[in-house]
């Protein structure tokens, strides 16, 4: 659901800039479209949506280099946007991978580290999360 919706997104000309855990929002259904489905669990069918489109950038902008510098949550944040800040339609993806990683292993990207700071020393360094490591 949440590549569909990022690629929609990205097919209206837009990067949402900011995908990590607090940005997904999960609803469940109601238990007539569970029911319809075929699924009898109790809670139905899960729908989940993107929000905060506050740093959501247009394409056109990046283009014109006018938005291409660090945006989005550091511990998701691709490591050619913390270089040299190049912002595109992969950082959305980037920081969906850290987030079904994060899902998946229930750690955060750069668990160890405390300090946005050092999130960003890393990166640039050329370090990968612990889970990706």
């Amino acid at each position: 659901m949440i590549l569909q919706a990022l690629s929609s997104i990205h097919s209206l000309g837009y990067v949402h800039c900011d995908i990590n855990p607090r940005n997904i929002l999960a609803f469940p259904g109601s238990p007539a479209a569970a029911a319809e489905s075929g699924n009898r669990g109790e809670e139905g069918i899960r729908k989940l949506k993107v929000a905060d489109f506050g740093l959501a950038v247009e394409t056109w902008k990046l283009i014109q280099g006018s938005h291409n510098k660090h945006r989005g949550t550091t511990r998701y944040v691709p490591p050619e946007v913390v270089v040299d800040g190049r912002v595109t339609s992969a950082m959305d993806i980037w920081a969906l991978g850290c987030t079904v990683l994060e899902m998946l292993t229930g750690e955060i990207p750069w668990t160890r580290l405390h300090d946005v700071e050092d999130v960003l020393m890393e990166v640039r360094n050329g370090c990968q999360p612990e889970f990706l490591g």
